[in-house]
């Protein structure tokens, strides 16, 4: 006998713990669930379960008050993000505040940078209507332009932040490749402690922790991906922070390096492939 989850209504009987009485001669029920008709089976089931589905109720179904807004109390609980690019995550107006800054009228590959921000939004925007692979990464050649200076980068990432913590995110992973930011001069360990200055004023204004991964272009030469490596984990450890046995920045690359880095591998150095 099925237990219900809840008690029976007041005008409702209450189930009986008797077995109820089956036809013989009644065709043997089929299970949906289990794909099987007739035979015999043993089910044993918690009594603190429900086996059949819950109806989804309304808000005033669950005595919630008619005004209360869900989406902000969802926004607001403590999450964590896992995996978001540094440089797909700038804000339009920024990316229009830098290129103005900089002077900058064209890409890295030429295309023309509009001088507005909802211009600047069509071009880094894709929906889902993407046809292809191209087409999406072709969006990160606005951001990678505007991001080739020291100061452009400490500003995305306090920025990041920002928007982050506002979505009640306490607990961020900001991805992105040193190899991409230096047209303007920069070098890879240059890159690096600008994020790492903007990470600090960030976690000193919000109640945020960042943390880093570094990636290997698999387009890269293998010998800057290898220098790529030994400078990430090199990188010492911020003050005022717990990372004394978990390494700040974690490597990420691709298979075809593996072989190349797998002394640095075994000597102790965390690498995501």
């Amino acid at each position: 006998m099925r237990r219900p989850l809840w008690p029976a209504p007041a005008d409702e009987p209450a189930p009986s713990d008797e077995p109820e009485p089956t036809d013989a001669s009644a065709p043997p029920e089929c299970d949906p669930v289990r794909g099987s008709c007739g035979g015999t089976f043993v089910e044993e089931q918690s009594e603190a379960l429900p086996i059949d589905p819950v109806e989804r109720k309304t808000q005033a179904q669950c005595g919630w008050p008619a005004d209360l807004d869900l989406e902000e109390i969802f926004r607001k609980m403590p999450k964590a993000e896992l995996h978001l690019h540094l440089d797909g995550s700038v804000r339009p107006s920024t990316i229009l505040d830098l290129a103005r800054e900089q002077g900058l009228t064209k890409t890295a590959s030429g295309r023309a940078i509009p001088d507005t921000v909802e211009g600047i939004r069509g071009m880094v925007e894709i929906g889902l209507d993407c046809p292809d692979l191209e087409t999406y990464l072709s969006t990160f050649d606005l951001t990678c332009s505007v991001l080739q200076t020291a100061s452009s980068l400490t500003r995305a990432v306090i920025e990041i932040a920002e928007d982050a913590s506002a979505d009640g995110i306490v607990y961020l992973e900001l991805r992105f490749s040193p190899l991409l930011h230096r047209a303007k001069g920069l070098t890879m360990m240059e890159v690096i402690t600008a994020v790492l200055d903007g990470r600090e004023h960030a976690e000193l204004m919000l109640p945020i922790r960042l943390q880093f991964l570094l990636c290997g272009i698999r387009t890269m030469p293998e010998d800057q991906v290898c220098e790529l490596a030994d400078i990430s984990w090199s990188v010492p450890a911020l003050p005022n922070t717990d990372a004394v046995s978990v390494p700040e920045i974690a490597l990420i690359t691709i298979e075809k390096y593996s072989s190349t880095l797998h002394p640095r591998i075994t000597s102790g150095a965390s690498l995501a492939v």
